[in-house]
């Protein structure tokens, strides 16, 4: 049931991979210990676990908007300025041609 979770977390985070089961299992064996005698080392142990699967709440190209994480870049069109600094290259050249 927890690693149902993990893996829900991972998908929904866009981040799954099956290459992550090996630490997945590593993080519920930690859990497991964890839940049976909650000290400050298997807590700190347990966080270190969630920081290399992602789901430590640092990662800052995801954001939690209405109870599903999206990525920054799908959730704001990209600008396009590039195009606007190639128009205005292209207005230069056409002035210095004439």
């Amino acid at each position: 049931m927890k690693k149902q979770q993990v893996v829900e977390a991972l998908v929904e985070a866009g981040t799954y991979s099956p290459a992550l089961d090996l630490l997945i299992e590593i993080y519920l064996d930690a859990y497991e210990e964890y839940a049976k005698d909650r000290s400050e080392k298997l807590r700190k142990e347990l966080a270190k676990y969630l920081g290399q699967l992602g789901l430590d709440g640092k990662n800052k190209d995801l954001i939690k908007k209405s109870g599903v994480l999206l990525e920054k870049s799908k959730e704001e069109p990209p600008e396009e300025k590039p195009a606007a600094e190639t128009n205005k290259l292209l207005q230069f050249r056409q002035r210095m041609s004439k």
